[in-house]
């Protein structure tokens, strides 16, 4: 029971103080590495990225904004791993992101 349990934290990480599974890992580079391709790499282009995805041109991305552009990007993902990607760029869950947020999600947290 011991081994088990060591074979299953070894496998876990953890993001935003939050222990996270290799899945959830995964569909955040699938997420990262589709925009990349994009353009969407540096500042820049991540800012470009964002103006695309926020259809109302409101400085904001709602969870519908954010799923369409899933779609229309062609990013294979389920809509559970959707609705887990934007959950953690909305740091301040508030149901919206805004720039700030995108880009600490896309590019990850910054070193100081």
């Amino acid at each position: 029971m011991l081994r088990e349990f060591k074979e299953k934290w070894t496998h876990q990480l953890f993001l935003k103080g939050k222990l996270i599974n290799p899945r959830q890992t995964e569909i955040l580079e699938i997420f990262r590495k589709s925009l990349a391709n994009r353009g969407a790499y540096g500042i820049i282009g991540i800012a470009r990225c964002f103006r695309v995805i926020d259809n109302n041109m409101d400085k904001t991305v709602s969870a519908t904004e954010f799923s369409q552009a899933v779609k229309d990007f062609k990013i294979q993902l389920t809509a559970d791993d959707v609705t887990f990607i934007f959950n953690q760029f909305d740091r301040n869950k508030d149901g919206r992101l805004d720039y700030d947020e995108f880009l600490r999600g896309v590019r990850g947290e910054m070193n100081s």
